[in-house]
C-alpha cells in the first residue's frame, strides 16, 4: 500500500478555468494568420507548430494537396490527470503550483527505483496517492490492451 505524506500541500481550492470553443477557433484563425487557404484545423495547427507539431497532423502530400496522417495504434500511451469530466488538482506550496497527479507518478516512480513498474500499476498507485491525500480525480491511462502492461517508458524511468 502506498504510504500517505502527511507533509504534502492540500489540494488547491482554486476555480477551474475554461475556454469556449469559439474562442479556441478563434485564437488558431488569428495565430495562423496566413494560413487563409488551410482546409482544416489540423492544417493550420501544422501551420502554426511546423515540426513540432504532434503526430496527429504530421502531413505528407498527395497531387500537392496536405493530408494529415492519423495515428496508428500504439503510436503513443497518455496518462491523463483525471477524466474529462473532472478537474486535474493543482498542490500549491509557496508560491508555486505543480500537478498533484504529476506529484504521485513521481513519487510513485521514486519507490520503484530501477524496478520497473507497468503503465497499468503506475497509474493505479498514482490513483491510491491522490485519494489519499484529498484529491477527488481519477486519473487514466489511454493506450492498446497491449500496452497496459509493458513498463512505463520502457523500464528506464
Amino acid at each position: 500500500m502506498t504510504p500517505v505524506n502527511p507533509n504534502k500541500p492540500k489540494p488547491s481550492k482554486a476555480k477551474a478555468k475554461s475556454l469556449t470553443f469559439d474562442i479556441i477557433h478563434s485564437a488558431i484563425d488569428t495565430a495562423a494568420g496566413i494560413l487563409h487557404d488551410a482546409a482544416n484545423v489540423g492544417q493550420k495547427i501544422f501551420g502554426i507548430f511546423g515540426k513540432d507539431v504532434s503526430l496527429k497532423f504530421h502531413p505528407h502530400y498527395v497531387n500537392g494537396l496536405m493530408v494529415l496522417d492519423p495515428p496508428e495504434e500504439d503510436e503513443g500511451i497518455l496518462l491523463s490527470g483525471c477524466e474529462a469530466n473532472e478537474t486535474s488538482y493543482d498542490l500549491v506550496l509557496g508560491n508555486r503550483a505543480f500537478g498533484a497527479f504529476t506529484d504521485a507518478v513521481v513519487s510513485v516512480l521514486d519507490q520503484c527505483m530501477g524496478g520497473g513498474i507497468s503503465n497499468r500499476q503506475l497509474m493505479v498507485e498514482a490513483a491510491k496517492i491522490l485519494k489519499n491525500n484529498g484529491f477527488e480525480q481519477n486519473p487514466c491511462l489511454y493506450c492498446s490492451d497491449e500496452n497496459t502492461n509493458t513498463l512505463f517508458l520502457g523500464g528506464f524511468a
